[in-house]
C-alpha cells in the first residue's frame, strides 16, 4: 500500500512533471514555433522534438492520478478551495508577466476585455482568445475537476464507479465515430477523459493494493482508448499541419512513458541533492509551462541574436530560474492574502448562520 510519505511527495510524479514540461517547451521552441513561422529552429535535428506535444497527455494522466487522493481526503469545499489555491495565484502572476512581456516585446494588441476575462481563467467558455496559447489546457482541467468532483461527492462507491465506466463508454463511442455527441463531446471531455480516467484508476489501485477487478478493467480500457486517441490525434497533426509525425511512434512513446510511470510509481529514495533538485524543478513546472510560449516567441522575434539553439537554451534556463526561485515567493505572498480572504468569508458565513 502507498505510504504517507509517498502521498506527500512522489519523486516519480515529480520527474514525469519535469519531463512533460520540457517536452512541451522544446516542442514549441524547436518544432511547432518554427513550423508556424513564429521562430527559427536553429537546430538541424528539430524532428527529435516533434513528439513533444505528448507532454500534454502526460500532464492529464498525472492530473487524474493526483485528483483521486485529493477527492478522498477532502470534503467538497476543501477540494475546490485546494484547487483554487493551487491554480489561481501562480496563474495570475504568470498572466501578469505575460501581459507586460507581450505589451513591451510584441506587436500583438491586447484589449482590456480580453485581459479581464483571462484573469478569470474562464476565457475559453466566453469565446475570448487566451493571452498565451498554452492556456487551452486549463479549461480542460477545470471542466474535469468540476465533473469528477460532482460524480465523487454526489455518487460515492459503486455508483461513482458506474459513472466513470459510462463516461469511458461514451468516450469509446465518440472516438470510434459510432455516435455524435455534438456539444456534449466538449462538455464531458470525451476526447480527453481516457487520460484522466487512466491516472485516476492507477491512483485507486495504488492506494488500495490493486484489489479491485473493476478498476483493473477500467485502467486497461482507458489505456486502450488513450493510446487510440493519441494515434488519431497524431495522425491529424501530421495531415493538417504537414508535420513529420508518425502516429505509431507517438503511441509507442506514450506507452513507454506510461510503463515507466507504473514501474517506478512507488520508487523510494533517500532525500539527497538530486531528489531536492527534482522536487524544486517539479514545483516550478506549472509557472514554467504558463510562461514559456508567447513570451518566448516575443523575445526571439524582438532579439534576433536569441533566435538560435544556444539563445533558446539560455532563455529556458532563465525561465527555470524565474519559475523556481521568484514566482514561488510571489505566489506564497499572494496565497497568504487569499487564505485571509477565504477565512474571513468562512467566519462571516458561520456568524450569519448562527
Amino acid at each position: 500500500m502507498i505510504t504517507l510519505a509517498q502521498m506527500k511527495r512522489n519523486i516519480t510524479l515529480d520527474f514525469l512533471r519535469i519531463c512533460a514540461c520540457f517536452m512541451v517547451i522544446f516542442y514549441h521552441y524547436f518544432f511547432y514555433g518554427p513550423k508556424l513561422g513564429k521562430t527559427y529552429s536553429g537546430f538541424s535535428y528539430d524532428y527529435i522534438f516533434s513528439y513533444g506535444y505528448l507532454g500534454i497527455d502526460v500532464f492529464f494522466i498525472i492530473s487524474g492520478f493526483v485528483i483521486y487522493n485529493s477527492l478522498r481526503t477532502r470534503d467538497v469545499w476543501g477540494f475546490f478551495k485546494a484547487r483554487v489555491m493551487r491554480l489561481y495565484p501562480t496563474y495570475w502572476i504568470c498572466l501578469s508577466i505575460s501581459i507586460i512581456g507581450i505589451c513591451f516585446l510584441s506587436d500583438s494588441a491586447l484589449t482590456s476585455r480580453q485581459i479581464l476575462i483571462n484573469f478569470s481563467m474562464l476565457q475559453s467558455f466566453f469565446n475570448v482568445k487566451s493571452i498565451d496559447g498554452v492556456y487551452w489546457t486549463l479549461a480542460i482541467e477545470i471542466i474535469f475537476y468540476v465533473l469528477i468532483s460532482l460524480c465523487f461527492f454526489l455518487f460515492k462507491g459503486k455508483i461513482f464507479t458506474a459513472l466513470v465506466s459510462f463516461w469511458l463508454f461514451c468516450s469509446f463511442l465518440s472516438l470510434m465515430g459510432y455516435f455524435d455527441f455534438g456539444f456534449f463531446e466538449s462538455v464531458f471531455l470525451l476526447k480527453w477523459i481516457p487520460y484522466f480516467a487512466f491516472g485516476l484508476c492507477i491512483s485507486f489501485l495504488n492506494i488500495n493494493d490493486k484489489r479491485s477487478k473493476i478498476f483493473i478493467l477500467l485502467s486497461f480500457a482507458s489505456f486502450t482508448l488513450l493510446i487510440y486517441r493519441t494515434y488519431i490525434r497524431s495522425e491529424n497533426l501530421a495531415h493538417s499541419n504537414d508535420f513529420n509525425i508518425n502516429p505509431l511512434y507517438a503511441a509507442l512513446i506514450l506507452t513507454f512513458i506510461i510503463a515507466f510511470f507504473i514501474k517506478f510509481l512507488n520508487f523510494e529514495t533517500s532525500r539527497g541533492m538530486i531528489e531536492n533538485i527534482i522536487i524544486t524543478l517539479a514545483a516550478g513546472t506549472y509557472p514554467l509551462y504558463l510562461l514559456h510560449q508567447e513570451i518566448g516567441y516575443a523575445v526571439f522575434s524582438k532579439f534576433a541574436f536569441m533566435d538560435n539553439f544556444i539563445g533558446k537554451v539560455i532563455f529556458i534556463i532563465f525561465l527555470i530560474a524565474v519559475s523556481c526561485a521568484c514566482i514561488p515567493r510571489l505566489e506564497f505572498s499572494l496565497r497568504k492574502e487569499l487564505v485571509k480572504l477565504v477565512r474571513g468569508y468562512e467566519k462571516y458565513n458561520f456568524y450569519k448562520q448562527s
